[in-house]
């Protein structure tokens, strides 16, 4: 997880969400006897993605960055996921027949 990149997709999707807000209100409303217009729906979008991105900013000042590990390659493992699939799609007649 890169939290610079998480920082700058949620600036970007709050700033999304804050557009959809300010823009939904210069919709008319021209819904005739109902309480709900053309731009509720909009608004809520609105509303909703700078929620989503508030908790996530949350969740993301939590995270604690972990020391990366290195991994050791091994072979067995290797061949295991990619041979061996490869090996019994080629020769699946020849092993079922």
């Amino acid at each position: 997880m890169n939290k610079k990149f998480d920082r700058i997709a949620g600036t970007v999707f709050l700033l999304i969400g804050l557009f959809f807000l300010t823009e939904s209100q210069k919709l008319m409303g021209s819904a005739y006897g109902s309480q709900v217009g053309p731009e509720a729906f909009p608004a809520g979008l609105g509303i909703l993605l700078i929620i989503l991105v508030s908790v996530y900013y949350m969740k993301l000042l939590n995270i604690k960055t972990p020391v990366p590990k290195k991994k050791n390659l091994n072979i067995k493992d290797l061949f295991l996921f990619l041979f061996l699939p490869l090996f019994i799609f080629f020769f699946w007649k020849k092993l079922v027949i």
